[in-house]
């Protein structure tokens, strides 16, 4: 197959009234966003000189960027026509603005929001801010998905008196991992204001908490008696994506379109940038880009162990969180590691997990040569539902010199006997991992969707033996 990987989202929408901003997003209004029930929040006012980063215990790290706002990269102000949003003066954690929205319709008419923030599934978080305004008037705030509109598990409307600093701490619980926005809507939330005034935003951030029900973060994790139990084995391997940029000393990045677009006529185009393939709050995301690169209309990554980390036999595992979209592939797969003396398909590839397009099925594939002359043979799963993709599941391989038996969340879905022809010699050597998104290609085909970016999230990837 020589194929493979992908996940997530990333645009913008607001409570009751559409959200556009600069950098080319425009979206329609709608009228069915409501806050969730996992917020609780807690707002005291006129604290002149509160500090708001002590504010959670056990946190892991601040997931804003310029945050201090020394600097406004990363920051988009945006202001519709015929209303006002200056900067009059950024940096020392504080941004001030000089504001006007007469006229105005929307909430979103001004705006000062981050986007691509990605919060995953069952993790807390906490939002706290600062915020002033030099006349009575309301501003929103909200996280919210950054394509779909939906989820928006933040969404609140705070009331301002003249020159008096609220302080603002929310705490939200996510349960749809994705892109998401952390926004500031200064046009009209209720009524228009003729006269210039200013909004003075502070001391800004969003902490990131591991929710005690993921996964393991230790090598020696929680998952180790079960493993040792069930398959007699222990863990001898892992990457937990624990740190702020991808390991090098355990991965490689491919880079270009390969041959005939990775022997699969696929069009994307890979890369090295942290765009496509960084690691962030515990885990691993390899972002497919829709854009003008190398002659390719998206950019995505594909990364491997190859000469880093090879194994033969034991209990494989990975917890992932797959995108969905038409024309979309991400995998989780292996080669042989003598893949430079004995090309595709004499150096075998074992596909423990592949997905493609928009259902919530996934393969188990074995690829080889049967004989002395060029034969692509494989086998592997007809579909696999394992529900709804886009969440967490664990996607295993149980190998020995006999066979092959593929897993999804601890369910036996595949058994491969390699016992039944010569041919199959080729699964008793080493073989490296890799992991990616693919867009288009001969399997899934052409058809391609437009939810760009799509993420695919990777908590851990653990041999044992």
């Amino acid at each position: 197959m020589n194929k493979k990987i992908s996940i997530a989202v990333i645009s913008i929408l607001l409570s009751s009234c559409s959200f556009n901003y600069n950098n080319s997003l425009n979206h329609s209004s709608s009228n069915n966003v409501s806050t969730s029930s996992n917020v609780s929040s807690f707002i005291s006012t006129n604290s002149d000189n509160s500090s708001t980063n002590n504010i959670v215990e056990s946190i892991e790290q601040e997931l804003l960027r310029n945050n201090d706002f020394n600097s406004l990269d990363n920051w988009i102000i945006f202001n519709e026509t015929y209303q006002k949003l200056n900067v009059i003066s950024h940096g020392n954690n504080v941004l001030e603005l000089n504001v006007n929205n007469k006229g105005a319709i929307n909430n979103w008419s001004n705006q000062v929001l981050q986007n691509g923030l990605i919060l995953e599934t069952e993790n807390s978080y906490k939002v706290s801010f600062e915020i002033e305004s030099s006349i009575n008037r309301d501003i929103q705030f909200l996280i919210q998905q950054d394509s779909n509109y939906n989820p928006t598990p933040l969404n609140k409307t705070y009331s301002l008196n003249a020159n008096k600093k609220i302080l603002v701490e929310e705490e939200v619980f996510i349960s749809y991992t994705s892109s998401y926005l952390y926004g500031f809507m200064l046009g009209n939330i209720n009524g228009t204001f003729d006269n210039d005034h200013t909004i003075k935003i502070s001391n800004v951030s969003l902490f990131g908490k591991k929710n005690k029900n993921s996964s393991s973060n230790e090598l020696d994790g929680s998952n180790d008696e079960i493993i040792k139990e069930k398959y007699n084995k222990k863990l001898v391997w892992s990457d937990e994506f624990n740190g702020n940029k991808l390991d090098t000393s355990m991965w490689n990045y491919e880079i270009g379109t390969g041959s005939w677009g990775w022997g699969n006529n696929e069009k994307q185009y890979y890369t090295n940038s942290e765009n496509n393939c960084y690691v962030s709050n515990g885990s691993l995301k390899i972002k497919a880009i829709k854009e003008n690169y190398g002659d390719c209309d998206y950019t995505s990554a594909r990364i491997n162990t190859k000469g880093k980390y090879e194994v033969k036999y034991g209990y494989i595992e990975a917890r992932m969180a797959l995108p969905s979209m038409s024309g979309i592939w991400p995998a989780f797969w292996m080669l042989g590691a003598n893949i430079d003396s004995k090309t595709w398909p004499y150096c075998g590839e074992i596909d423990i997990m592949e997905a493609i397009n928009f259902n919530n099925h996934i393969y188990s594939t074995l690829h080889w040569n049967q004989g002395n002359s060029y034969s692509h043979k494989y086998m592997g799963t007809s579909a696999v539902d394992v529900g709804d993709r886009t969440e967490y599941h664990k996607y295993g391989l149980l190998w020995d010199e006999n066979e092959m038996r593929f897993y999804h969340d601890d369910e036996l879905h595949y058994v491969f006997n390699l016992n039944v022809d010569s041919s199959l010699e080729v699964f008793r050597k080493d073989f490296y991992f890799l992991l990616n998104v693919a867009v288009g290609g001969n399997w899934p085909g052409f058809n391609i969707g437009n939810d760009f970016p799509m993420i695919m999230c990777v908590d851990y990837l653990r041999v044992y033996q």
